[in-house]
């Protein structure tokens, strides 16, 4: 009896949303549209900051987000390239690291500088506009915490490498990151 409730569920879903047989392990349902796990995986592979791995690579496919920009620069160069991330689907160059505060005002000032956010006319006489913050999406200046990782990692994080976890929590690095 259960057996034949499965399969009519079975039977109710493909007729429901037309398809061969019911999805898979392989894809997972977002909305109303089935999306590939590994479309996922590779939209999250690209996101990643680009940095030591990728310059020192000596394979020929770039998962980072310079997108092959700066893949196995020390094997060829040995310049040392700019440190990209993709923030919100939107390409960033690391510009600074500091105490969270200097990093928010030194964000600000270039946001002020590229301009309105957003202008809302109401009427003639009323009219709000909004400034960029460092929390926007596709801001021109964003500002992220450090992780402990990219501090035991990253060159330019070494002054916080030996903190302690008080330390840590009082005292944690943030980035300045530009969008390019």
């Amino acid at each position: 009896m259960l057996g034949l409730h499965r399969l009519l569920r079975q039977r109710i879903y493909r007729q429901i949303h037309r398809l061969a047989r019911p999805p898979s392990l392989d894809f997972i349902m977002k909305g109303m549209t089935m999306v590939s796990v590994t479309e996922r995986l590779t939209q999250a592979v690209s996101d990643a900051t680009c940095g030591e791995a990728c310059w020192e690579a000596r394979e020929d496919v770039c998962r980072c987000s310079c997108d092959g920009k700066n893949h196995g620069v020390f094997r060829d160069t040995g310049n040392r390239p700019d440190r990209t991330s993709k923030i919100d689907r939107y390409v960033y160059r690391l510009v600074g690291v500091g105490e969270h505060g200097a990093m928010r005002t030194e964000a600000s000032k270039v946001n002020k500088a590229a301009g309105l956010r957003k202008r809302v006319k109401v009427n003639e006489d009323l009219t709000y506009e909004y400034n960029w913050r460092e929390t926007d999406k596709g801001a021109p200046a964003r500002v992220k915490p450090a992780s402990k990782s990219q501090t035991a990692r990253w060159a330019e994080l070494s002054a916080w490498k030996d903190l302690d976890d008080y330390d840590w929590y009082h005292n944690q690095p943030s980035l300045l990151w530009v969008r390019v």
